[in-house]
């Protein structure tokens, strides 16, 4: 499935192919009465992605409208700091940014240094692990963890400790997500937003 041209470019997503929801599924996602309230502003948020942030990404800009939502398929972490400068030459580097990137390989310490480093401007960084059922999930995880714990200003939030045992929440491939998944997935993040306004280093795990 693809996600609309109009919805790409009303959430600065960009991609080639990838498997995301469809609009009947978009739009089934309403906020409940019970979400949490609170002041965030999708101005001032920047999240770098690769597939699987594609397919959330017409949620989050329901929900946090003016958020900057770079995401492409087959993005991989050593691609990141030039996007960074990219996106802050253009003005589109917020001063919370989210990375959710790894489900398409592994990367070193210094490449993850690399792109933490080329964020010195930001207020916060949020980084959120991966769970894909690839060689590399550890690998992956394990570097974000060691890595965020020497950023005092990054928070990991582990959405492979959440996601574990709901298998309704992603199709086959055990990375993308279904309705219940991408729900899921926004809770996650609005719970991490709210969670820095109160500037609580933690990793968010529930």
């Amino acid at each position: 499935m693809q996600i609309s041209e109009k919805a790409l470019a009303k959430s600065h997503v960009t991609q080639n192919q990838a498997q995301v929801a469809n609009k009947d599924e978009i739009a089934n996602i309403e906020p409940k009465a019970t979400e949490k309230k609170s002041d965030i502003s999708g101005d001032d948020i920047t999240i770098i992605g690769d597939s699987l942030m594609i397919t959330v990404a017409p949620v989050l800009q329901n929900r946090l409208p003016g958020i900057v939502i770079d995401a492409q398929l087959g993005r991989q972490m050593y691609q990141a700091p030039d996007l960074i400068s990219k996106l802050q030459k253009e003005g589109k580097l917020e001063k919370i940014v989210i990375i959710e990137l790894g489900t398409n390989g592994s990367f070193t310490e210094k490449q993850l240094i690399n792109t933490l480093d080329s964020l010195q401007r930001a207020e916060k960084i949020l980084l959120v692990n991966t769970r894909v059922p690839k060689p590399w999930e550890s690998v992956v995880n394990e570097t974000l963890t060691k890595v965020a714990e020497s950023y005092p200003n990054t928070k990991l939030i582990d959405w492979h400790l959440i996601s574990s045992g709901h298998e309704d929440y992603f199709y086959p491939d055990g990375v993308h997500l279904t309705q219940s998944g991408m729900k899921a997935y926004e809770e996650t993040l609005i719970d991490a937003l709210i969670s820095n306004q109160n500037d609580e280093r933690e990793v968010i795990s529930n």
